[in-house]
């Protein structure tokens, strides 16, 4: 990994959405810059990432969520491109990276869908997490995605296997409620 991106959002104190692709160099300190667009103005996306591409998965534009999965390359200054739709439109799901596939959980639905980083095309129906999650945060180790939190807000932590479609369990809670947190792993 050479560079981080960050892609899409809120800005400002209105919180006027926004469509730009930052990309900062991870080895030294040094400002973003602006090295493509989403196809539209959007936040609240699902993130994942294959060896040559970041991908963003679903979120919301002003104001409705919506079902997108987007592309762009690591190493080219360029435009995101659509290559797929997730099963349903969905804004704050969970983002997460397996070695092949790409994988959205929740954003106010219970579903676990998943996309193949190989050739662009639709997400599929992959399993239920335990309860519907809206801004719960998402990580994963290299066997299994997590979901963690959410509103109500809710200190449960969902576990799901990525090579399965064996709907995902309750293995732990974290150490209070809470919602639309940051995560890092290890």
């Amino acid at each position: 990994a050479t560079h981080g991106y960050s892609c899409g959002g809120q800005s400002g104190s209105a919180a006027t959405s926004v469509n730009v692709i930052d990309r900062f160099p991870l080895a030294t300190d040094a400002d973003a810059t602006d090295v493509g667009d989403l196809d539209a103005i959007r936040c609240l996306i699902a993130s994942s990432s294959s060896t040559d591409y970041g991908y963003c998965a679903g979120g919301e534009s002003t104001p409705a969520p919506i079902n997108v999965i987007q592309r762009f390359q690591f190493v080219a200054s360029a435009n995101s491109s659509d290559v797929g739709d997730l099963v349903n439109s969905t804004a704050t799901p969970g983002g997460h990276t397996y070695s092949t596939h790409g994988y959205v959980t929740g954003g106010q639905t219970n579903i676990i869908q998943k996309y193949a980083f190989a050739s662009s095309g639709n997400a599929t129906d992959l399993a239920d997490l335990t309860w519907a999650v809206f801004h719960g945060q998402g990580s994963e180790s290299t066997t299994h995605g997590y979901s963690m939190g959410g509103y109500a807000p809710n200190n449960t932590i969902q576990k799901f296997a990525f090579v399965s479609t064996t709907n995902a369990t309750d293995v732990g809670d974290l150490s209070e409620p809470k919602a639309a947190t940051g995560t890092a792993h290890n």
